[in-house]
């Protein structure tokens, strides 16, 4: 048996349908009933109005990242790493997971997939990470061809093709299609500044597009955001480094509400002086082991007059994911050619050794040598005056530091007046031992000898 309130909920439609049978055959129209209900009446009261529905054609609302605002249904088109709404919430995983990316929660940070790095996930670190990333740059015919080369192998060897064209996560700093770097200030002052909130910046170009984009955050919480236009990049080679740069003519930035520099509280809010005074054109500059730059020349006065730098100072890591036969090729110029320097060289070499030669020479030419040494004739003198000779006697010299260890036993020798003895033996075999006793040094054994002088 059915519940009554089931019952109700299913003869509902049947009564509404016979009530407005009755109400036409009557006659009567529920507009025109003290019942009818007014169009005001429909809406909620004033006090608890609904906010309006975000459209990004509408003055209020805008595109975070200066993201695409789509004309037909008022959403924006995020750039690569951005979700949400208003595209100012960063994107986890990988940027090889497009479409599919987890937005970050509140007051979290994204853990990115294996291979993948930065505050948003959108920098390579490994090629293992570009496997299947999309494929850019009107390589579908070249891959076409490689493959039909690799099925008339595996055909021809009765096997499947061994897999597929390498892919390479490219770190040169050169962009090639799509670049993304991920980048620590290093200016002092703003470190000092912040020691619990490091700041960052998030960097990344499009060259088909010739668009850049650049993020400053702290504690990995974005701050403010610019869009540079008419970017060309170049790089200059030099033979012990490589210097990649971006110019850009047009730069436009926008703060995010209520962040710092940006209204947050208790600091500044340069949100006026980002849309009045930065416009162009920009440079970002990155050299071999000596890290980046970010120069334009309204913020450079910024930077110069809080901080005392000349420019914001970067630390970056980028990559890029291509297909190996996209990568750049490198071609490192001739090494200078030092040949003079080195004759130049050799000849100052070899006449300061003739110089000094000359000097030797014509110094031992003033002072001419026997060729045989002596002592002066007063020295001599002096010592046979002082000498006498003794010969020296000794045996049965025996040593030993306890009853169970004997270093010297039975030691028997003599040494005339004007001769010389010379002591052998291995090391450790008591010479040094034996002179001591024979100089009658004190010793901490047990010395039994027997020697004398006689002279």
């Amino acid at each position: 048996m059915l519940p009554g309130s089931l019952l109700y909920l299913l003869t509902l439609p049947l009564l509404s349908l016979s009530a407005a049978a009755r109400n036409v055959s009557a006659g009567v129209s529920l507009a025109q009933s003290e019942y009818a209900l007014a169009g005001s009446d429909l809406l909620p009261p004033r006090g608890r109005q609904c906010p309006p529905c975000f459209n990004c054609m509408l003055p209020a609302f805008n595109c975070g990242q200066y993201g695409r605002c789509d004309e037909y249904d008022g959403q924006c088109k995020c750039p690569p790493g951005w979700g949400g709404i208003d595209c100012l919430l960063p994107q986890c995983d990988s940027l090889a997971d497009g479409e599919q990316r987890r937005i970050r929660n509140p007051n979290e940070t994204c853990v990115c997939k294996d291979g993948w790095g930065g505050i948003n996930c959108n920098v390579c670190q490994t090629d293992d990470a570009c496997i299947g990333f999309p494929l850019a740059g009107g390589i579908n015919d070249l891959l076409a061809s490689f493959k039909d080369d690799r099925a008339l192998q595996s055909s021809e060897t009765d096997g499947p093709p061994s897999g597929t064209p390498n892919m390479t996560c490219y770190k040169g700093g050169e962009t090639v299609f799509s670049n993304h770097q991920m980048c620590d200030v290093t200016n002092r002052k703003i470190l000092d500044m912040l020691p619990d909130r490091p700041p960052q910046v998030t960097f990344s170009c499009n060259k088909p597009e010739r668009t850049c984009g650049f993020q400053f955050w702290t504690a990995q919480v974005e701050s403010f955001y610019c869009a540079l236009d008419e970017c060309d990049s170049r790089i200059q080679v030099d033979y012990g480094s490589n210097t990649t740069i971006y110019d850009c003519a047009k730069v436009k930035c926008s703060c995010v509400p209520g962040r710092f520099i940006c209204g947050e509280d208790g600091s500044v809010n340069i949100g006026d002086f980002l849309k009045e005074s930065i416009r162009g054109p920009a440079t970002f500059s990155c050299k071999t082991d000596a890290g980046c730059k970010f120069e334009e020349p309204a913020m450079n006065d910024l930077i110069d007059q809080m901080f005392g730098d000349q420019y914001i100072t970067l630390n970056c890591k980028g990559g890029e994911c291509l297909h190996y036969s996209q990568v750049p090729g490198y071609v490192r110029p001739p090494k200078p050619d030092n040949t003079i320097w080195v004759a130049l060289s050799s000849v100052g070499a070899l006449a300061v050794v003739l110089l000094s030669s000359a000097i030797i020479w014509y110094a031992g030419r003033r002072n001419p040598d026997d060729g045989m040494i002596k002592l002066p004739e007063s020295e001599a003198a002096k010592l046979m005056t002082d000498h006498v000779p003794t010969s020296l006697y000794f045996s049965n010299i025996t040593y030993a530091l306890n009853p169970e260890r004997t270093l010297l036993h039975g030691i028997s020798g003599r040494v005339k007046s004007g001769q010389v003895m010379a002591i052998m033996g291995a090391s450790g075999a008591g010479k040094s031992t034996l002179l001591d006793i024979l100089a009658r040094k004190r010793k901490k054994g047990v010395v039994v000898a027997r020697s004398c002088t006689r002279g």
